[in-house]
This record gives structure tokens, C-alpha cells and sequence, in this order.
């Protein structure tokens, strides 16, 4: 599956996460783990019968069952939980937590609902610990303020009982059962993602099915990310939640982050931005960037991902650059997002003649043809080919925006899109008015008509702060010999300064 299949709603999504996602992050499964504790707690005749048993699928809670009525229950449980706060303490240090924070943000979520005892995603979160069903009224508080949670269904390090052996499973069966109603409920109205879970819980899967039920033929988008081998048992085990539900699978825990990084880009596309460093083709480039929104954020992380955090920031921009090529402008929103990067680190760029040629060419075609739809990528890759030598495209573009109302008209709504709100677009022009690549060269007027329709259309407070940066793009016109298109844009600003009553300063 490739994240373009799949558009996840943005309303009301949960989060139900097994052991997988734990797993992943470093900490031991539940084998190991009680593999661990007979290791450190026993050296009786029992211990070689209960590794052994602990080698065979599905005996974990045979093993912990015996191992109790060895240590005694009371041990058992806090041997767990001392190896399991070892555990976190350990991966909390090494883990990029910060990473995996951004990761689930990105996934708006009302809540997360997990079987697992460690805590490292309340950790990961700060979302309030609710357990269930001692909490519920503090869970279904949550729910109803929008406050975002994790709730515990079988313990967790820092509340007992922890559901260990056969004899808590039963127990957590009955109280299940007393409310499995009302889980049933929530879930059911909740676009519910499903996350490294493999389905072992019979009360749980009667949850998901009961919930499957409520929600009928038309029950609410699920997506399941769950490991290869445990596929055939979840179709097998609740064909109702497999019933219109889409499946992301991964083949081992050392997989499981690119897998969740897909699935988060259902939910926030650039989420995928992070695999950036690691691409080594156009056509993986690609497929990270086709998803992405042509916007200053995106464009301000990927700048960051290719300066950064890449070894080989000279590979990511001639990828870009050669895409735009290969691709003659046919995708507008990813050759807008790759011009944008080239033109905002070029520095970093080394390109060979022959590719900014190419570009040249693409540039001066588009601007003969007069297309305006195009003016969020001739913009800055002309820019980008002026700070590279190239200056004779982005002084024929600058030209085109003074002088043809359409075009300007494209690059005010291109802008307005891209930068979000006047605050974001006069800082950006700020930056660009003090960036020392611009000095003394014809770019520094790059923004000169975007200053113009602000002085003509914002408020007068803005418009004064508007009007000094018009008047150090003019002096930049001037100074680059373009005496026609300053005295043009002069003009302009005295008209629009009399007619608002803003001659103060002009």
C-alpha cells in the first residue's frame, strides 16, 4: 500500500497500540521478559521446564501462571515492573523521544487505548494515564474536553494489577464484560487505528467486533498495522474489524518505524518528510514529496532535512533539480516545493553547468508561453538560477509580475497560500530584505510587488511597516540598474500612499 491509497479523516481518531510498538522502541516482549525473571529469580528444578515452556508460542501466560506459584504472586509482579522500569529508564536515554513525540502528534488524536504495562508513551505524550475500568469517569471526562489520554486496560508499571496469568486474564474478562458496552461505544464512533496488535485477547476482539457491530455496514474507517505473521490470525480471529479495514503490514520490529511513519502520513503527509536523509533515488524523493503541501512549513522542514541531517545535501539537491527537469513542470505543487529548496539553500547547491542550463531553458520556456499558473515554480527557481549565475530568467520574471496584472495576480495568491497569514509572509520578507546572498543584485526586489498589494491592502499599521521595505526594494531596483521598473512601482506606491492617506514617509 502507498500512502496516496489512503486519506484518513481528521475528526475523533483513537489509538489502540499492542506490544509491537513497545517492541520496536527496545523494550523485551512478553517472552523475554518472563524469560528474564526465571533467569534472575530461580535456579530450582523448575527453571529448565519453564524456558522450555517459554520456547513454545502461546505458553506465556502457562509460564507466568507456574512461575507465581514458585515466587509467589506479589515478587512475580514487582519483579516485572522493576524490569520493566529498567527497560524504559534505558530507552528513554537512547530514544529519539522527541522524534516519536512529532510522529504521533502529527496523527491528531483524541486518545490512545493500549494492552501494554510500560508507560513510555504517556512518556512520549505527556497525554494524562487513565486505567480502565477503575478511571472510566475519568476516562469518558476526557472524551468529552478534548483532552488527550492514555488508557491503561491491563495496568500499567505505576498502577496494579497487572493482567499476568490466566487467572487475571479471566478477571479482566469479567470486568470487560460489565463494560464492554460502553468501550464498545466509543470505539464504534471513532475512526479507529490499530497498532501493533495482534488480536491474542478473545475479550478485546469481542470489543472490536461488538464495536463493528454498533457501527453496521457503514462502521468508520480502521487502518491495522500489524506484523506479517500475524496477519492470517487477525483475518481469521475478527473478520468483522478486517471487514473494511485497511492493513499496513511490516515483517519484523526493525521495520515497524517506517511502517508507522506511513501510517501517520494517512493522517499528516508530512510526517514522511523524515525519511529524506535516507533517499538515495528521485523516485523514493519523489514519492515523499508528491504527498506534500506546497507551504512554508513544508518547505522550511525539508530545508532543514537536507541541510541537517543528510550526509549528502549535494545528491538531495540535484535530485531536485534533475526532477524538475524530467518532470517539465507537469507536477506543479512538487516542482514548486524542489524550486523553493533550491532556491533557499543554494548555497549548499553545486550543480554542474549543463543541469542549470536545463533549468535556464525550463524557465525562459514557461514565461514565453505565458503560463501563470506556473508562477510558484518559475519564482524560485529563477531565483535560484540568478544566485547561481543565471540571472537573465528572474530579471525576465521580474519583469512579467510588474508589468502583467495576471501574473502578479498569480504570485499574490500563490503567496497568500504558501505563507498563511501576512504576519509569516512580511517576516519571510524581512529575513529575505537582511539576506547577504541578495545584496546588490537584482533578487533583493525579489518580493517587491508581494509589498506592494500588502501597502495597498492590509491595515495602515501594517502598511507602514510595509511601506519601509518598499522603499529598501526601490533602492534595490535602482541600485541594479532597473530604473523602468522602480520608476513604475514608485509610481504605484505614491497613487496607493494618496488614496489611503499614507503619504507620511513615502
Amino acid at each position: 500500500m502507498t500512502p496516496t491509497q489512503l486519506h484518513l479523516p481528521i475528526a475523533k481518531r483513537l489509538l489502540f497500540v499492542g506490544s509491537g510498538l513497545s517492541i520496536s522502541m527496545g523494550m523485551p516482549s512478553w517472552t523475554i521478559l518472563l524469560k528474564t525473571v526465571v533467569e534472575e529469580c530461580t535456579n530450582s528444578p523448575e527453571k529448565a521446564h519453564l524456558l522450555e515452556l517459554l520456547e513454545l508460542p502461546g505458553h506465556e501466560y502457562d509460564a507466568a501462571e507456574y512461575l507465581q506459584g514458585i515466587i509467589g504472586r506479589e515478587s512475580l509482579e514487582n519483579r516485572i515492573i522493576i524490569l520493566l522500569n529498567r527497560f524504559q529508564e534505558k530507552i528513554s536515554k537512547k530514544l529519539n523521544l522527541a522524534e516519536w513525540m512529532a510522529l504521533i502528534a502529527k496523527m491528531g488524536l483524541s486518545g490512545i487505548i493500549t494492552t501494554n504495562w510500560d508507560t513510555l508513551l504517556s512518556k512520549i505524550t505527556g497525554f494524562k494515564q487513565i486505567h480502565w475500568p477503575e478511571q472510566r469517569g475519568d476516562f469518558l471526562a476526557a472524551l468529552k474536553n478534548n483532552e488527550p489520554f492514555v488508557l491503561y486496560l491491563h495496568g500499567s508499571v505505576d498502577r496494579k494489577p497487572l493482567v499476568i496469568t490466566h487467572q487475571d486474564k479471566v478477571a479482566a474478562q469479567k470486568k470487560f464484560e460489565e463494560y464492554k458496552s460502553l468501550l464498545a461505544v466509543i470505539l464504534s464512533i471513532h475512526y479507529l487505528i490499530i497498532l501493533g496488535y495482534s488480536f491474542p485477547d478473545e475479550h478485546i476482539n469481542e470489543v472490536f467486533t461488538f464495536a463493528s457491530n454498533l457501527a453496521g455496514p457503514h462502521s468508520q474507517l480502521r487502518i491495522i498495522l500489524t506484523k506479517q505473521a500475524d496477519k492470517d490470525k487477525y483475518y481469521r480471529d475478527v473478520p468483522k474489524v478486517h471487514a473494511g479495514s485497511t492493513t499496513i503490514e511490516y515483517k519484523e520490529y526493525r521495520a515497524f518505524k517506517e511502517a508507522f511513519i506511513d501510517l501517520t502520513a494517512q493522517c499528516d503527509p508530512s510526517s514522511r518528510l523524515i525519511l529524506i536523509p535516507k533517499v538515495t533515488s528521485i523516485d523514493s524523493l519523489y514519492d515523499i514529496v508528491a504527498l506534500q503541501s506546497f507551504e512554508y512549513n513544508t518547505t522550511s522542514l525539508m530545508r532543514t532535512l537536507y541541510t541537517n541531517k543528510s550526509s549528502n545535501k549535494r545528491l538531495l539537491l540535484n535530485m531536485s533539480a534533475e526532477f524538475i527537469i524530467e518532470n517539465n513542470l507537469k507536477d506543479a505543487r512538487s516542482c514548486g516545493l524542489f524550486a523553493t529548496v533550491l532556491n533557499t539553500i543554494s548555497e549548499h547547491w553545486e550543480a554542474n553547468r549543463h543541469l542549470l542550463t536545463k533549468l535556464n531553458q525550463i524557465c525562459n520556456k514557461a514565461l514565453a508561453q505565458e503560463d501563470s499558473t506556473l508562477s510558484g515554480i518559475i519564482e524560485p527557481l529563477s531565483f535560484a538560477l540568478a544566485l547561481k549565475g543565471l540571472p537573465s530568467a528572474h530579471k525576465k520574471y521580474l519583469r512579467t509580475v510588474v508589468y502583467d496584472n495576471t501574473w502578479r495576480a498569480a504570485q499574490i495568491k500563490q503567496s497568500h497560500h504558501y505563507y498563511g497569514s501576512i504576519k509569516t509572509q512580511i517576516d519571510a520578507i524581512m529575513r529575505h530584505l537582511n539576506d547577504t546572498r541578495r545584496k546588490g543584485k537584482l533578487v533583493e526586489a525579489n518580493d517587491i510587488v508581494r509589498l506592494l498589494t500588502l501597502f495597498a491592502t492590509e491595515p495602515k499599521d501594517v502598511a507602514f511597516v510595509v511601506q519601509g521595505l518598499l522603499l529598501s526594494s526601490l533602492n534595490a531596483l535602482y541600485a541594479a540598474g532597473e530604473k523602468s521598473y522602480a520608476t513604475r512601482i514608485k509610481n504605484e506606491v505614491r497613487k496607493i500612499a494618496q488614496k489611503r492617506d499614507l503619504t507620511a514617509g513615502t
